[in-house]
């Protein structure tokens, strides 16, 4: 695993995946205002600094799962690694609502749809960032011929 490039590529999508996550309770926002008991209103205060947590820590597992699977097929394979994160997570955390929380079905499938879009271009970033260093082989030395 690059070190260095890791690092970069999880302080990147920290940083993507945070400013989607404000941009997600914008869009959001209304909804979640139904049901004051379920959710921390608005941007600020206590419920943006647990986001900056999660996001920090979130970056450094998405891009750490990456660079272990790396196959090195470009920006297509961030694409595929962010639908299938994407799936795991929100198919869960929507059936999971569904069967927990006495919320609207249109708020956890706006999730589903809103996260898979998240994963992607955050998969993407990944794919972007992350290229370990190539070692370069060693051309094979040619004997030279023996001189009699």
């Amino acid at each position: 695993m690059n070190k260095k490039k890791y690092i970069t590529a999880s302080l990147v999508v920290f940083v993507v995946f945070f400013i989607l996550e404000l941009i997600n309770r914008l869009i959001l926002g209304g909804s979640y205002e139904n049901y004051p008991e379920f959710f921390v209103a608005g941007i600020g205060g206590i419920g943006t600094f647990y986001t900056i947590i999660k996001s920090l820590i979130f970056g450094f597992i998405f891009c750490f799962i990456f660079a272990k699977g790396y196959e090195d097929r470009g920006i297509l394979e961030g694409v595929r690694y962010g639908l299938w994160i994407g799936l795991l997570i929100f198919v869960y955390i929507m059936l999971s609502s569904w069967s927990i929380f006495a919320i609207s079905k249109a708020i956890s499938f706006l999730w589903l749809i809103l996260g898979i879009i998240e994963m992607v271009i955050i998969g993407i970033i990944a794919a972007a960032l992350y290229k370990p260093a190539k070692v370069e082989a060693e051309a094979p030395k040619q004997e030279e011929p023996k001189q009699e």
